[in-house]
């Protein structure tokens, strides 16, 4: 819940507020932290305290929430060539629930690249595709998100202008990770690529369609170890909107719209 949602916090509504700031000390050694300092504005008019509370009937919001899928490595005992991989699986953590923005984090079972990048990062596979299938019916026409370019566009149109670093939506120009590329910015090759969607709809049922192609190498145990054809897990990160609706006893209950 935003402060750009709820302004004020009725004391006598939420008895049990707890307000916790959380930040990272551990900096450079060039640097310093200062600590932070919380200021709290509270209403002593008992006059405009009534007022507020007595129009305070509850707040919209949207709330992030989560679930995730495992797809497989890529190759299986017996094989010996590259292959495409493609599966479908459903996603039941938004069910029954109208599901806004959501975007997808592709994390590797193999580390790959920047200590800096890749517990946020995600990896972009060779040939990959992404889709989403809402309530029966596909979202994206054809294989959906099939190249970098689509996933960028699909990226700024869903979420706006973002931030990103050179190449990172770009594969090796080798299957061991050769590119015409400095040593820093190869680590950071193929290591932001997020799959976003608009759903903008209730969820009965969510299915999400992924598919890439394995690249073999030497044999099936080596070809595994490579990020591109290791298991991978895949995070959904979707905004669902909630509503606080107060009780003439002030207490409160919290509902998906």
């Amino acid at each position: 819940m935003s402060f750009q949602s709820l302004l004020y916090l009725p004391t006598s509504v939420f008895k049990n507020l707890r307000l916790v700031v959380e930040f990272n000390d551990n900096v450079a050694a060039n640097q310093t932290t200062t600590t932070p300092l919380l200021i709290v504005d509270e209403m002593w008019d008992s006059s405009v305290k009534n007022k507020l509370l007595n129009e305070f009937k509850g707040v919209e919001f949207v709330s992030v929430e989560t679930d995730s899928l495992v797809v497989d490595a890529a190759f299986q005992v017996g094989d010996t060539v590259s292959k495409p991989q493609a599966i479908t699986k459903q996603l039941k953590g938004f069910n029954n629930k109208t599901l806004n923005r959501m975007f997808v984090v592709k994390a590797p079972s193999v580390t790959v690249g920047a200590d800096t990048i890749r517990t946020l990062g995600s990896q972009l596979y060779f040939n990959e595709t992404d889709n989403i299938r809402v309530n029966g019916r596909n979202l994206l026409v054809g294989n959906g998100l099939d190249t970098p370019a689509k996933s960028l566009a699909a990226l700024t149109d869903t979420y706006g202008t973002c931030n990103s670093y050179l190449n990172t939506q770009t594969l090796p120009l080798g299957f061991n990770n050769q590119a015409l590329l400095a040593a820093n910015e190869l680590n950071m090759l193929r290591l932001q690529d997020y799959r976003c969607f608009r759903i903008g709809e209730r969820v009965l049922q969510l299915d999400y369609q992924f598919g890439r192609l394995g690249v073999f190498d030497t044999d099936v145990a080596t070809s595994n170890t490579r990020a591109n054809n290791s298991s991978t897990t895949l995070h959904f990160f979707g905004e669902v909107p909630k509503k606080l609706q107060v009780n003439e006893d002030l207490t409160y209950l919290i509902a998906y719209n």
